[in-house]
């Protein structure tokens, strides 16, 4: 999902903008005229664990002496 979240600086405190910046993956704030990225390294962390659980279960799955397959509603093997 793609979503735009737009907060006027005007009517926000500093900790309520702290506080959305927190709760979003990155923020672009414009100061003196450019466009500046804000990571939120708490995303970057959890994208970064999650590719590692990743990696461990699909090594996992290779490894078990059966076979293991999944598939969708309409019965479509997805991956095995």
């Amino acid at each position: 999902m793609v979503a735009l979240c737009t907060y006027s600086l005007d009517k926000c405190s500093a900790a309520e903008i702290m506080d959305a910046i927190s709760n979003h993956e990155f923020a672009l704030i414009k100061r003196e005229g450019k466009w500046e990225i804000l990571g939120n390294s708490n995303y970057k962390t959890a994208k970064e664990n999650l590719s590692e659980n990743d990696k461990r279960f699909r090594l996992a799955l290779k490894n078990v002496p059966v076979t293991v397959a999944a598939q969708d509603r309409d019965l479509r093997f997805l991956w095995a």
